[in-house]
């Protein structure tokens, strides 16, 4: 007879620490590593997994999508990260940040630009953020932008970060630009205690929800994906990037 461990056991036990372990995230401190301007939010509050996610079908029209077209077009001025390997496909997409070679982002708040230069839209997105602030968080919580970003993933691109958050902001917006016809894979994903949630976007809706919500985009496989994505925080507003 062998000595080995009784492989259904050994499973249940597996399954056990899993489950203790996430119950021991839900309940830990919140941290900040990514950045170290940001330590300043860190405090007692667990996490929450099962805050609510509100969609806005149809959020952006046709018109609000070419003006968005037009405010990376303009507003980017050919800005790249200098990201030494990005993908073809990403060569002349206008970007301040260079999270891989096929995921890039472009800060369109940067100088108040989108703010001014884009204010009916601005203030049609915010507006819709604020509406729904009393569910999400407090309604009192005076909020300002943090960061307003033109994501766009190549083939290969997504954000399948363990944990990730929108650490430091109090709601985000995350808007489809782009349309999924066009694309294979590149779903927004949240998480319910552990189990994936995969939202079915078409062009132009939205979802908004607590930044401190887990959340990813699975990999693109073909195509590309383009997403509008706000944060707001109870900081003052940034002009230049995520953290000034």
């Amino acid at each position: 007879m062998g000595s080995g461990v009784d492989p259904s056991l050994h499973a249940a036990c597996e399954h056990a620490r899993k489950d203790d372990e996430r119950s021991r995230r839900r309940e830990a401190p919140r941290v900040c590593t990514a950045n170290s301007l940001a330590r300043y939010w860190a405090d007692d509050k667990p996490y929450v997994e099962d805050t609510e996610v509100v969609a806005l079908p149809s959020f952006l029209s046709a018109a609000d999508i070419e003006e968005l077209a037009m405010a990376v077009s303009l507003g980017g001025k050919a800005r790249n990260a200098g990201w030494a390997s990005l993908s073809s496909t990403l060569q002349g997409v206008p970007h301040d940040v260079a999270f891989s070679d096929v995921h890039v982002a472009l800060y369109l708040h940067r100088d108040g630009y989108f703010q001014t230069s884009h204010r009916e839209l601005f203030c049609k997105c915010i507006a819709a953020m604020r509406e729904q602030a009393s569910s999400l968080c407090d309604p009192k919580a005076p909020l300002h932008v943090r960061c307003i970003e033109f994501h766009t993933y190549a083939e290969g691109g997504g954000l399948i970060e363990p944990d990730h958050r929108d650490n430091g902001s109090v709601l985000t917006m995350s808007a489809l630009v782009s349309n999924p016809r066009d694309t294979s894979g590149g779903h927004f994903v949240t998480f319910s205690f552990g189990q994936p949630v995969v939202h079915e976007l078409s062009r132009g809706d939205a979802l908004l929800f607590s930044s401190e919500r887990l959340h990813n985009v699975s990999t693109v496989a073909g195509g590309q994906r383009c997403a509008l994505v706000i944060e707001l925080w109870v900081q003052p507003t940034n002009s230049r990037d995520r953290f000034s």
